[in-house]
């Protein structure tokens, strides 16, 4: 596959996912009202189907480059046929024509403004990242009666202990690490109540059993795709608010107004003593925690659109990827099943081919194929008579095993067309892939 293919294939993914992505993400909060994980998980399959609508483009080209054909030839449906011949100046109706059009050219042109973009924002959370390591790379391990509850909270949680540190810099406690779960305690922890100190490792060590410091790192990632997107910035506030309500409902599920006055307690804590590097900070300002809260005591129960949400985004995600193995095979990907013009002169053959793609064979691997025999057909035309100029049309079709099904020569000479039509039997091609192909294989004939 070319740069240019690929880069149109690319540019053409930021579109779909772009106009994707709010989609998805108003399918996802339809189950704000249901519990917590379960609106957690559906905001994070919104934006997985995101990121998936952003690649399906370049896997689909990459899938026609390397198999040769596209996965389902859109082409054969009239409808599309019609809008394909009008949209033709635009889309073109080959490879080459699509890949000089002003929309392929504006494409690619859109996936290099994209790179940059993806570009920046990865610098930009490598450097958070770097950030929140040099603020708190001189904590110290947690000791005393912080370490012998943290591993009674985590045997509770059926997991080990993960590393736990108390830091200067921290002024909320929060998790991180993908490969080495980490809980970072501010150094409050040690002066705090017992109740609260409990309340602050159940909540971290929750995360570490749910996998969300995982999670998060793959929602960080997958937001990196869509830097610059507004609908992405609030999807990501919105997961970690999710996330964060998910571990309140299973910390405070005993004793939630205690719970909730925790909650109050460390966001004053943390006005008192503001850090500007707190990966909670988002889910502790003041709308997100007042949601929190009443999610927290409210007495009314969730209402269960879960399974609803899920259902909608499948479809949609099906719609999606639809779309994308449909699309003409111009936009982008070669076309393997156009109809070649060129002549392939070979002695005295002339043969043009038109295929009817029923099934799906290459052109080329057909014109091969037929050349093999060429030494049968000519020992047909130089039995005649006379040796004149003529010519005869074979009109067959390939079966799934790749021999010659059925099929009729059209000669201007009659006993030309019976020995030729008794070779094109003997025809043998590789199996077609989805069906069988009808073939039109004109051959000229002539002295020398």
């Amino acid at each position: 596959m070319s740069v240019e293919a690929l880069l149109s294939a690319l540019g053409a993914g930021v579109v779909l996912a772009w106009l994707a992505l709010p989609a998805f993400a108003a399918l996802a909060r339809q189950s704000r009202r249901a519990a917590p994980p379960a609106y957690h998980r559906a905001l994070v399959l919104a934006l997985v189907l995101g990121t998936c609508a952003l690649s399906l483009p370049v896997l689909r080209a990459a899938w026609v480059a390397f198999a040769g054909a596209p996965a389902l030839d859109s082409w054969r449906f009239a409808p599309l046929r019609i809008v394909g011949r009008w949209m033709a100046p635009l889309i073109g109706s080959s490879e080459q024509a699509w890949l000089t059009s002003p929309a392929s050219r504006a494409l690619s042109l859109l996936a290099l403004l994209w790179l940059v973009a993806t570009a920046v924002g990865s610098v930009q959370l490598l450097r958070a990242r770097a950030r929140l390591l040099r603020r708190h790379a001189g904590a110290a391990l947690a000791e005393g009666d912080i370490r012998r509850r943290a591993q009674q909270i985590a045997q509770g949680f059926g997991i080990r202990a993960p590393r736990l540190l108390v830091s200067a810099n921290a002024s909320l406690p929060f998790s991180m690490g993908y490969r080495v779960p980490t809980v970072v305690l501010p150094e409050s922890a040690a002066g705090a109540a017992e109740r609260d100190l409990d309340f602050m490792l159940q909540h971290e060590l929750s995360h570490i059993a749910r996998g969300d410091t995982r999670v998060a790192f793959w929602v960080s990632l997958a937001s990196v795709a869509f830097t610059l997107h507004p609908t992405a910035r609030r999807l990501a506030r919105e997961i970690a608010f999710a996330r964060e309500a998910s571990v309140d409902a299973e910390v405070g599920a005993t004793s939630a107004l205690e719970y909730a006055r925790f909650l109050l307690r460390a966001l004053e804590s943390a006005r008192a003593d503001d850090r500007c590097c707190n990966p909670v900070a988002v889910s502790m300002a003041d709308t997100a925690l007042t949601r929190r809260i009443d999610m927290l005591v409210s007495k009314t129960p969730h209402r269960s659109r879960s399974a609803r949400t899920s259902v909608s985004l499948a479809v949609s995600a099906l719609a999606l990827f639809t779309v994308v193995a449909v699309a003409p095979a111009s936009w982008g990907v070669a076309d393997a099943g156009k109809e070649p013009d060129a002549s392939d002169k070979s002695g005295a053959f002339d043969p043009r081919l038109r295929s009817q793609p029923f099934g799906r064979l290459a052109p080329d691997t057909i014109r091969s194929a037929v050349r093999e025999s060429y030494g049968a057909f000519r020992a047909c035309y130089e039995a005649l008579p006379e040796m004149v100029s003529t010519r005869a049309t074979l009109k067959f079709t390939i079966g799934t095993d790749g021999h010659v099904a059925e099929g009729t020569v059209s000669a201007e000479i009659p006993q030309l067309g019976q020995c030729v039509e008794r070779a094109m039997f003997e025809l043998v091609f590789p199996a077609p892939s989805g069906g069988i192909v009808t073939v039109e294989y004109p051959i000229i004939f002539a002295p020398g």
